[in-house]
């Protein structure tokens, strides 16, 4: 009789251990597929959107970094273009005819830097204008279409006619120029 129940103890043993084994395969296959791995296919999918995210980034930075000094290059070859530009007489008045009435420009001051690399000019312009809106219109003008040019100071303004609100000015605006493209130009 003890082996009889033995070998049904056995073989409820072996059958409940077949069982679990099912049972524990099936969970383990369950958690497996179902659960872990769709969350490792999105941490997948999130880490190779980081990777084209930054490699976008990268990208976009250096395209930038490139964009911003071809820029800077391009903004510094053309503040040295306005030292080449021979400027005169008649581009003054041409300029300053738009704001107010030009009556005079004249070149007061010619001088070369210590280093001779740059010619200093002076002009004095003389006119008549309307009100200071014309003058400081000019200034901003000026400041805009020729960086390298500085109004000296005093300037002069007086009231030419009392009745009428007629300004008689004098503006000095001393220019510096590339000495060398200068005198290549005259050459």
């Amino acid at each position: 009789m003890k082996s009889i129940n033995q070998k049904e103890e056995l073989a409820n043993y072996i059958i409940k251990n077949l069982i679990f084994i099912v049972i524990f395969f099936g969970v383990i296959f369950f958690t497996t597929f179902y659960l872990l791995l769709p969350e490792i296919d999105f941490f997948k999918k999130k880490q190779n959107d980081y990777r084209l995210t930054q490699a976008l980034y990268v990208h976009t930075t250096n395209h930038n970094k490139d964009l911003s000094e071809e820029i800077s290059q391009k903004e510094q070859q053309k503040s040295l273009a306005f030292l080449s530009r021979n400027i005169n007489e008649s581009h003054i008045q041409a300029l300053a005819q738009d704001f107010f009435e030009v009556t005079q420009v004249k070149k007061i001051k010619h001088a070369l830097s210590t280093n001779e690399q740059f010619s200093i000019t002076t002009y004095e312009i003389s006119g008549r204008a309307t009100g200071t809106k014309g003058i400081f219109g000019f200034f901003k003008e000026i400041q805009k279409s020729l960086p390298n040019a500085m109004i000296v100071l005093p300037l002069s303004i007086e009231k030419e006619n009392l009745l009428k609100n007629i300004l008689k000015i004098k503006i000095c605006i001393k220019i510096t120029q590339n000495y060398t493209k200068n005198t290549e130009k005259k050459a």
